[in-house]
């Protein structure tokens, strides 16, 4: 196995500079039998119970139990299920950090009003005409100032 330090995301850029991702999500999740539903895998510090990953759920909507800890969720992975449809996230309304990472949100998908959501990723997803969405974005998530959307349609 390679050496987090070492290993193929950690490589010098061209430049030189080490390179460190801006967003982290735990791709373990993917190889665990069982995915906790509330805080990280292995995780118990004092952040935990803000931090919620149903990632690799093969989810076709959001679990209610979603609900019972919306208002105090900071960060939410839910990539790599089925999902389409956000209006589960209303009552986030304290997100930091959403990543919704090859999922099926298409064009029409709306985005609740995410006052606080400062970083989302919504990669390999089905949004094929990105200039009205990220117009749709810019009113519903005011403070966003991190926005990944590569490989969609």
């Amino acid at each position: 196995a390679d050496d987090p330090a070492t290993g193929p995301l950690h490589q010098p850029s061209p430049s030189g500079a080490e390179w460190k991702p801006r967003l982290h999500t735990n791709c373990m999740d993917a190889v665990k039998p069982q995915v906790p539903l509330f805080g990280t895998t292995g995780d118990s510090g004092p952040d935990a119970d803000q931090r919620l990953s149903i990632a690799f759920l093969d989810l076709s909507v959001f679990p209610a139990t979603l609900q019972s800890c919306a208002s105090t969720l900071k960060s939410l992975d839910a990539s790599h299920n089925h999902l389409n449809n956000l209006l589960a996230l209303t009552r986030c309304t304290q997100l930091v950090t959403l990543v919704l990472d090859s999922n099926l949100f298409e064009d029409n998908c709306r985005m609740p009003h995410l006052p606080n959501l400062r970083y989302l990723s919504m990669n390999a997803n089905r949004i094929a005409n990105l200039d009205p969405f990220i117009v749709m974005l810019r009113g519903s998530c005011p403070c966003l100032e991190w926005l990944s959307m590569l490989n969609n349609m």
